[in-house]
C-alpha cells in the first residue's frame, strides 16, 4: 500500500503520522511520534514560540514516525502539513534564519490591538468584506504591522533591505523541509492572515497597503493540494513530495468527511469549535461568525466555511468539578426531564460568550435557585445551558447554511447523554467519532491529490449516531424559553 505522512504543527506539540492508504480511503497508522512545543510569555497578553523549535520538533517527529514504521523518506508517496493558523513567522530571505520569535495565534499584545484600533471605520468595513474576518488582533496582519512599526527592530530592518520573508507555520515548515527552496502557502492558511481576498484567494494589494506590509515578503499562494515542494536531499536522499497543507480545523472538517455543503463539524473540547461547509461561493461574515476558506484543491471546487467559537464547553465540566459539584472523574448524565426543566436555568458564561453573542465580559447567571435546589440540579442546568449555547451557534449558521449532518468529536462529546441532548436541542442527526480527525484530514487530502483514492472517499470512523427524540413542537418551545432567558440576562 502507498504510504502518506501527515505533519501537524500545533501550539503545544508537533506530531507526525505515517499512514498506509487503501484504495477505498481507509487509513491505517503504521508510525507516529510527537515532540512538545514550548510557549513563551514575554509580556502582558503576549504569546510566542521559538521559530526554530517549531521546525525542529516537526523534523524530529517525522523522522521518529518513519523509524517506528520502519520506513525512509523515499518510501513516502507524499506529505501533507497542517497546524495552528494565524501564528506568524518572520525570517531573513538570504540566510533563512528566523528574525524574531513566532507570534502565536493566542497572542493579544497591546501593540497589535493598537494597530487594529487605528483603522478607520471604512477601512474596518473593507477588511471584513474582503477577508470574511471580523477586525481583531488575532489575525496575522496586525501582528506583522506591530513588528514593522518597531516591535521588532530586526524584522523592520530586513523589510527595509527587502530581505524579509513572512510565513504561517505551514509556510515555515515547508520552507525548511524543502531546504529553503520554497516560500509558499495555500488558501486555508492564507485566509487567516487578514490580507487575502476570500473570493479570489489571492493577496489583496489594498489590504497589504492598509497594513503597510511589503508584498514581496508574502509567500506565493498555491492550491491546497499542489504546493510543488519536495523534501531536500540535505534532509533525506530521494525526498518525498510535499503535496499540500490545510489549517488544523479545516483539516479536521476534511477528515470527518465534511466535504459537502451543509455538513458541520463540532469539536467539544475546553471550548467548542463549530465549522460548517458553506459550499463553493465565499459567504459573508455575520452574527459573530467568521467566513473563511476550508480548502482549495487544484482540480476541484474550492470549499468555504463558516466558523463559530464558544469558550464554554468542557471548561464548564472542569469548573463544576472544581466546585465539588461533580466528582473528579464524573460526567453528568442528562435525560429529557433535564431538557424540559424550566424551574431553574443557568447561563454558564464562565469565560464570556462566543458565537453568536460575542459578549466577552458576560458572567455566569443562575435563575430560579432556592433553598431546595440540589447540586445535581445545578450541574444539569449548567450542562443543558452549555448545549443550548452550542445550539444557538448552530442556529446562527443555519440562517446561511442549513446543517444536514453534525459531525461531532472532542472529549466532552464522548458522553452519550450530552451528544443526545445536542441532537434533541438542534433537531439534527449527530454522527460522532472518537478518532482524532486533523491528521487523517491532511493525509486524505494528500492521498486524493495523488490519485490513491477517489476524492469522495475516506473519513474518520463515526462509531455512534444520535437522532433527535423530542417532538419538533416541544423542541421549539424549549428553545424559545431558553432564548427568552438569555435575552433577559444579557
Amino acid at each position: 500500500m502507498p504510504y502518506v505522512m501527515a505533519i501537524d504543527q500545533g501550539s503545544g506539540s508537533s506530531r507526525a503520522f505515517v499512514f498506509d492508504v487503501s484504495p477505498d480511503g481507509v487509513l491505517s497508522t503504521v508510525g507516529s511520534a510527537s515532540q512538545p512545543v514550548e510557549s513563551q510569555f514575554p509580556a502582558e497578553r503576549s504569546v510566542e514560540h521559538d521559530a526554530e523549535e517549531l521546525f525542529e520538533t516537526c523534523r524530529e517527529s517525522a523522522e521518529a514516525a518513519l523509524d517506528s514504521a520502519g520506513l525512509a523518506w523515499s518510501d513516502l508517496a507524499g506529505i501533507g502539513v497542517t497546524g495552528q493558523t494565524e501564528t506568524i513567522v518572520a525570517w531573513d530571505r538570504e540566510t533563512g534564519e528566523p528574525a524574531a520569535p513566532a507570534i502565536s495565534w493566542r497572542d493579544q499584545r497591546p501593540g497589535a490591538t493598537d494597530v487594529v484600533d487605528a483603522l478607520e471605520g471604512e477601512q474596518q468595513q473593507v477588511f471584513t468584506e474582503r477577508t470574511g474576518l471580523p477586525i481583531a488582533p488575532t489575525w496575522s496582519a496586525p501582528k506583522i504591522r506591530w513588528m514593522l512599526d518597531g516591535g521588532n527592530e530586526d524584522v523592520a530592518a530586513l523589510a527595509r533591505l527587502d530581505r524579509l520573508a513572512l510565513g504561517d507555520v505551514a509556510s515555515w515548515v515547508v520552507h525548511r523541509l524543502s531546504g529553503r527552496a520554497e516560500h509558499v502557502t495555500e488558501p486555508s492558511f492564507a485566509s487567516r492572515w487578514g490580507l487575502m481576498d476570500l473570493a479570489t484567494q489571492q493577496w489583496d494589494p489594498e489590504l497589504a497597503a492598509m497594513f503597510a506590509i511589503p508584498p514581496a515578503a508574502l509567500p506565493a499562494i498555491r492550491p491546497s493540494d499542489a504546493l510543488g515542494a519536495r523534501v531536500a536531499e540535505g534532509l533525506a536522499v530521494g525526498g518525498a513530495p510535499i503535496i499540500g497543507a490545510l489549517g488544523d480545523q479545516q483539516a479536521a472538517l476534511y477528515g470527518h468527511g465534511g466535504r459537502r455543503s451543509g455538513q458541520t463539524k463540532i469539536t467539544m473540547g475546553t471550548g467548542a469549535f463549530l465549522w460548517a461547509n458553506a459550499g463553493a461561493v465565499a459567504p459573508e461574515a455575520f452574527a459573530g461568525l467568521v467566513a473563511t476558506c476550508a480548502w482549495a484543491p487544484q482540480d476541484r471546487e474550492t470549499a468555504y466555511a463558516l466558523e463559530g467559537f464558544l469558550p464554554n464547553a468542557g471548561a464548564v465540566v472542569s469548573w463544576l468539578r472544581s466546585l465539588g459539584l461533580l466528582a473528579h472523574d464524573a460526567w453528568p448524565e442528562l435525560d429529557e426531564a433535564a431538557l424540559r426543566d424550566r424551574a431553574m436555568r443557568a447561563l454558564p458564561a464562565i469565560a464570556g460568550l462566543g458565537t453568536p453573542y460575542w459578549a466577552p465580559d458576560a458572567t455566569a447567571v443562575f435563575e430560579g435557585m432556592d433553598s431546595g435546589t440540589t447540586p445535581g440540579q445545578i450541574v444539569d442546568a449548567c450542562i443543558v445551558g452549555t448545549v443550548h449555547l452550542i445550539a444557538d451557534a448552530i442556529d446562527s449558521i443555519a440562517s446561511a447554511v442549513e446543517p444536514d449532518t453534525i459531525l461531532l468529536d472532542g472529549g466532552m462529546s464522548q458522553n452519550d447523554s450530552i451528544a443526545q441532548a445536542l441532537a434533541d436541542l438542534t433537531g439534527a442527526t449527530i454522527s460522532r467519532s472518537s478518532e482524532e480527525a486533523t491528521g487523517v484530514g491532511i493525509a486524505l487530502l494528500t492521498a486524493h491529490a495523488l490519485g490513491i483514492v477517489p476524492p469522495e472517499a475516506g473519513s474518520v470512523e463515526h462509531d455512534a449516531t444520535f437522532h433527535p427524540r423530542l417532538p419538533t413542537s416541544e423542541r421549539e418551545s424549549i428553545r424559545e424559553h431558553w432564548q427568552a432567558f438569555v435575552e433577559r440576562v444579557l
